[in-house]
């Protein structure tokens, strides 16, 4: 009786704090790092690649490009699982960006949007190989980049559950 009294405390604060492991995951505060709109010092290379483009579009693009190298840089500290899924998040967030920005009726041309895909190999270039994330370009309708961010977001917070329960440590990484 007295275990079946435990499990229920321990499910109990699990359940009450379940939103305090959710903010501390990876993914989450890199979903985080990618919708902040001040990236303090992260933008040093994003400035380089915007240098070409006029004022007018300046702004919005600085925002995504810094978005990017920043969530970036967070990102390529890991390895393994960690490293290939949160890479994995970043490519579908960059299509998604990509699909809404950079089409026949957006102001941002194709030529323009390379920058960002330039910004990726530079990012790419500085950082030792197993702490890289490769760029994985799909063409897709932005609902479909929708539906699979939500289905990657999903299966990253399960597998970040699971591990919390199988490690013996309470350690918040899942390789």
């Amino acid at each position: 009786m007295s275990y079946v009294m435990l499990l229920i405390m321990f499910l109990n604060y699990f359940l009450l704090n379940i939103d305090v492991f959710l903010r501390s995951s990876n993914l989450n505060i890199l979903i985080r790092k990618l919708n902040d709109k001040k990236h303090g010092n992260c933008c040093v290379e994003t400035e380089n690649f915007l240098k070409s483009i006029d004022g007018s579009k300046k702004v919005s693009l600085k925002i995504l490009g810094c978005s990017l190298e920043c969530s970036y840089r967070y990102v390529t500290a890991f390895n393994g699982n960690t490293l290939t899924d949160l890479c994995n998040y970043i490519n579908f967030w960059l299509d998604e960006q990509k699909s809404k920005n950079a089409n026949v009726d957006s102001i941002v041309t194709a030529q323009e949007w390379e920058n960002f895909e330039n910004l990726w190999k530079t990012l790419k270039e500085g950082r030792a190989s197993d702490h890289q994330c490769i760029r994985l370009h799909e063409e897709n309708d932005i609902s479909e980049y929708s539906k699979r961010i939500e289905l990657m977001t999903y299966c990253i917070n399960r597998d970040y559950f699971k591990s919390l329960f199988k490690s013996n440590t309470g350690s918040l990484d899942y390789n």
